[in-house]
């Protein structure tokens, strides 16, 4: 049960309309007071176009949405029982591969922290290492007997 719909073509007289007002209201030879006036009834009158297309859509918004309800309804209530007949099935495998997934982890992970801290530990004791040097080095001293 479609309906026909008539969108395209009255948003196209639309944007004619709109065009054409504006053109004969610039070219029209008319007085600046008389141009601003038409302009301004112009534009009054496109407001009130834009007002009553706004209710339109907002009108068959609605009008899908109540239609669509009862649909989605019906859809909720064919796939609750199919979701809770596949849970029970699902929620094993699930746990499965949570635990594979864990120890995956673990394999990785831990050698990774591991060698870090080994490098981690190397860098601090080379900086340490370089510090005993720099300090124990005697520096010249350039001001004897002051």
């Amino acid at each position: 049960m479609e309906q026909p719909s008539n969108n395209g073509s009255f948003n196209t007289f639309t944007i004619g309309f709109v065009i054409g007002a504006i053109l004969g209201v610039l070219y029209a030879p008319k007085k600046g007071e008389e141009t601003r006036e038409t302009l301004k009834k112009l534009l009054e009158q496109l407001s009130e176009d834009a007002k009553d297309l706004g209710s339109v859509a907002k009108h068959k918004g609605e009008q899908v949405i109540e239609k669509a309800q009862p649909v989605v309804t019906e859809i909720k209530e064919q796939i609750t029982p199919i979701v809770q007949e596949i849970k029970p099935m699902v929620e094993p495998m699930v746990e499965e591969v949570k635990d594979e997934a864990k120890e995956a982890m673990e394999e990785i992970v831990e050698p990774a922290m591991e060698k870090a801290k080994e490098d981690l530990n190397q860098t601090i004791e080379q900086a340490r290492q370089d510090l005993r040097e720099r300090i124990q080095k005697r520096r010249p001293r350039y001001f004897k007997g002051v």
